[in-house]
């Protein structure tokens, strides 16, 4: 009789939701943390959750944040919270079928790991009237995944550079996969293309919050930690960071792409333990024992911080000169302080430094500059191009570097 009054409830409950267009979505309350097949997945003792924060993923346990998730799997995934469930509440929203689309930050990786996004609603029934919207994230179903996704977005072509399914991102990768952004874009039907317009902007739901990490040796359990110093010195590796074991010192794997990378190289070659100093670099392990600097550590420390304050300095003077009307990137300075133009100082034996360097040109402007945005926090995607008007080009500010100076108008501090 219980079994039967259990029954009838939850046909009651599952029967007063908005229609799945296209019989994609399923209104229940299944159990979340085992769902492989989307649309039939089994009730279970799982209800509306309780949980009051803005976003979060789950899997069969909550994880804000970042998620590690195996290559191999072969569950769905949710994204829950009040943001989502605020989000879906619009029924205009609710009623739509989406696309999760997760830029990935490693080179031999695909540039998009993409899966359809399907919004779904649970029902609490031990307390009449309580409801929670939440999105289900389809990971492993390919063809799914296709109709939704495909298409062109963020300059991103699905014929190429797109893996729908977690276990086609990478084929040759061992080390943790990470995410740079998330994004959802609204489908318009299955079949039909993706792009650009189709995107939830930020200021309707925002899912900068959320990180996605892909896992190739495929053996997270609970999509939180994944290692420990201990586990990964056992293994040969120099401790746990990230959630994955690596060797100290050893570069990050998009370290190549990365707009600090040729002056860190440079820092490390003139002394193998500057790496400490680039931890976006390379990885840093702080449980590492380092050497007690002495006197020529700590000379070539102090020589690396002089030298980054002098190239900054240069940096400022050239952001500058690129302010005014009629911009001369040739501006510098002589070895000999008396001499005080190229050709005078070339003449008179002595060596010019540009402020813009390496060679005084428009193009060493606008390379340094599409750097200062770069440190400064610009992370558009595609990224500004280095000739582009940054007052027509609303994803980054025009960024610069501001000068501290003393009484005597010398520069103390960039």
């Amino acid at each position: 009789m219980i079994k039967f009054i259990l029954l009838v409830g939850l046909i009651l409950t599952t029967s007063c939701v908005p229609q799945a267009p296209r019989g994609s979505r399923t209104t229940s309350t299944a159990n979340l943390s085992n769902s492989s097949i989307p649309g039939n997945s089994t009730p279970s003792t799982t209800v509306a959750s309780t949980n009051t924060t803005s976003l979060y993923w789950y899997s069969g346990l909550s994880v804000p944040g970042t998620i590690t998730i195996n290559q191999n799997t072969s569950t769905v995934l949710y994204i829950r919270g009040t943001s989502v469930d605020k989000f879906l509440k619009v029924s205009a929203n609710f009623d739509k079928v989406y696309c999760l689309v997760v830029r990935l930050n490693d080179l031999a990786a695909k540039k998009d790991l993409r899966a359809r996004a399907v919004p779904i609603s649970l029902s609490n029934l031990s307390v009449a009237g309580i409801q929670e919207r939440l999105l289900r994230i389809d990971l492993p179903s390919l063809t799914d995944n296709q109709s939704i996704c495909s298409g062109t977005v963020d300059l991103v072509n699905s014929a190429t550079d797109v893996a729908f399914t977690p276990l086609l991102s990478c084929s040759t990768c061992t080390n943790i996969i990470p995410s740079s952004a998330i994004k959802l874009y609204a489908s318009t039907g299955a079949g039909i293309n993706l792009s650009d317009i189709n995107l939830v902007p930020k200021s309707t739901f925002d899912l900068t919050s959320l990180g996605l990490r892909i896992n190739p040796e495929s053996d997270s359990g609970s999509g939180q930690e994944l290692c420990s110093n201990s586990s990964c010195s056992a293994k040969g590796f120099d401790c746990c960071l990230d959630g994955q074991c690596v060797k100290d010192g050893g570069l990050r794997p998009s370290a190549s792409v990365n707009a600090q990378y040729t002056q860190a190289a440079s820092d490390v070659a003139s002394n193998s333990m500057n790496f400490i100093n680039w931890p976006n670099i390379y990885y840093v392990c702080s449980n590492m024992l380092r050497p007690t600097p002495g006197a020529t550590p700590l000379a070539d420390v102090s020589a690396t911080s002089t030298a980054l304050f002098e190239k900054q300095k240069k940096e400022y003077y050239c952001l500058q000169e690129g302010k005014k009307a009629a911009p001369d990137f040739a501006v510098g300075y002589c070895s000999n302080s008396a001499l005080l133009s190229v050709a005078a100082c070339t003449i008179g034996g002595g060596t010019w430094t540009y402020y813009c360097l390496p060679s005084g040109s428009v193009n060493n402007y606008l390379s340094i500059r599409q750097n200062v945005w770069t440190r400064c926090g610009c992370d558009a995607a595609p990224f500004p191009t280095p000739t582009t008007n940054p007052l027509d080009d609303p994803r980054c500010p025009d960024f610069g570097l501001k000068a501290v100076k003393d009484t005597l108008n010398n520069i103390t501090q960039i």
